[in-house]
């Protein structure tokens, strides 16, 4: 999918085919419902490998004729144009979506959708639209990002010119359609721009706004902090900048001043961003039981270091060491299956192929495994429903359950964010010590040199493991078993 077309879907996702429908009366109605079984025979054709050229301008010329009975439809051209494009007219695809916008030039489905249709095609000829649409709709965001979103894909050396025109002035909402258009496709470009805007004006609140969203994005939590706390209250209070200052306080487990955050805003007689309310009242339904959760956490971590005995291991990623404190107590197999896996050498040289900025880094397949469900060759037992399994918070090290029917095996993740939504679905075997920046700096394909334990218990760490055929054995004949297989192989 284009970058046009992913921003148009997002866009629909977001407002609502509603937001894109006209009123229409039951002759149109009945009219429009036959040219539509028009096409769905035509779609039964090309799912049996027939031609359909002619069908589908036999369909435009019906289109042609609704639109001459019903010239006001913006949906009657708006069908004709995405049959022309089926069609490859590019001269029929500019005369229709011409006609479109000249009606009303804030059409984003239609204008980006106009756009989308010479992206790979013809990118300067989408740029001219693009161009074009900005320039009739001055004050619309949305082609804005998509002008900046292209520009970043397809032609990224005008965004530094765009750049430098725009911060000549105070920031402005174009400032704030070119950062979000680029962070849409990098979010590291994107605060790359916002920290540009913040240097040239200091004391602007949009460029402090920008910047702290942006510093957000890319989990720079804390960072992102300090600039929320530079605005005034209106500001921060407003819902959708609060939401963003609300949600970097709870990824810094300072859960009671986040909700406190909310429920501020929700006081506030102005509503900037309905989705944004949606979304603060979600986070209010979900969230404040935390605040109890990070109580139980802190006691459980206060044990922990006056008993000072939970293993440790450092797990070093392209050459930068992270280390982390084990869970033994509260996940002794989970455990005993990372220690054993990496005394044996097994994450050696493998990396992390799947990060989410801002949620979770995931690693642990055997080194030049490219299945993403990859494992040992065995399973181990879920302790993710023990009544003292810990919870997920900020730089937790978990078990990850993989594959259709959910299996742990070697992989794990750690987490760049509260997530107690994974509690009991995954189980959390211990916490990030130091290095926590580092996971949270992932973008994916990191190295992990290796996974060393520093410190265990003076006891062994016998287990269970599942076979692929469901038979359980000790995990000390199942490596026997393998080792067994290794040297027969090496036999002439």
């Amino acid at each position: 999918m284009s970058i046009l077309r992913h921003t148009l879907a997002l866009l629909i996702l977001l407002t609502g085919t509603a937001a894109f429908a006209q009123s229409m009366t039951e002759a149109q109605k009945s009219e429009m419902r036959s040219l539509r079984e028009q096409q769905t025979a035509i779609w039964r054709k090309i799912r049996a490998g027939e031609a359909v050229e002619n069908d589908r301008r036999a369909l435009l010329r019906a289109i042609d004729e609704y639109n001459l009975n019903f010239p006001n439809d913006t949906a009657g051209l708006t069908f004709a144009a995405e049959i022309a494009a089926a069609l490859g007219d590019d001269d029929l695809v500019d005369t229709y979506y011409s006609n479109i916008l000249g009606t009303n030039p804030q059409l984003v489905r239609q204008g980006l959708a106009w756009a989308a249709y010479y992206y790979d095609s013809n990118p300067a000829r989408a740029e001219q639209i693009l161009l074009r649409l900005g320039s009739n709709a001055p004050d619309n965001l949305a082609f804005s990002m998509a002008m900046y979103e292209f520009y970043t894909k397809k032609m990224p050396d005008r965004l530094d010119r765009q750049f430098e025109g725009l911060i000549e002035h105070p920031p402005t909402r174009e400032l704030v359609g070119f950062i979000n258009g680029v962070s849409a496709t990098s979010r590291d470009l994107g605060l790359h721009y916002a920290r540009k805007a913040k240097q040239r004006w200091p004391e602007d609140p949009i460029a402090t706004a920008q910047l702290a969203s942006r510093l957000r994005w890319v989990a720079r939590y804390q960072d992102a902090i300090d600039q929320f706390v530079q605005l005034d209250e209106p500001l921060l209070l407003r819902d959708d900048i609060g939401m963003e200052y609300a949600d970097c306080l709870y990824a810094v487990h300072r859960f009671t001043d986040s909700i406190e955050h909310l429920q501020a805003i929700e006081l506030q007689d102005s509503i900037y961003d309905k989705r944004a309310s949606r979304g603060i009242n979600f986070r209010l339904g979900t969230r404040p039981r935390m605040i109890q959760a990070w109580k139980d956490e802190q006691v459980l971590r206060q044990s922990d270091a006056a008993r000072d005995d939970n293993p440790r291991a450092t797990i070093v990623v392209d050459g930068a060491p992270i280390r982390v404190e084990l869970f033994e107590d509260q996940a002794p197999v989970s455990v005993a299956n990372f220690i054993h896996l990496a005394d044996e050498g097994f994450y050696r040289d493998s990396d992390f192929h799947r990060v989410e900025t801002g949620l979770i880094s995931q690693g642990g397949r055997r080194a030049g495994d490219s299945d993403p469900y990859g494992g040992p060759g065995y399973f181990i037992e879920h302790e993710g429903r023990r009544g003292d399994a810990r919870g997920h918070f900020r730089g937790s090290l978990c078990m990850a359950s993989t594959g259709q029917d959910q299996r742990i095996g070697s992989q794990f993740y750690i987490t760049h964010f509260p997530t107690a939504h994974l509690d009991g679905t995954h189980v959390v075997i211990g916490r990030v010590l130091e290095g926590q920046e580092q996971i949270e700096s992932m973008r994916g394909g990191e190295r992990i040199n290796d996974v060393t334990i520093t410190r265990r218990r003076e006891h062994d760490y016998p287990m269970d493991v599942e076979l692929e055929d469901g038979t359980t054995v000790p995990r000390s004949v199942w490596r026997a078993m393998q080792q067994a297989g290794d040297q027969s192989s090496d036999e002439p």
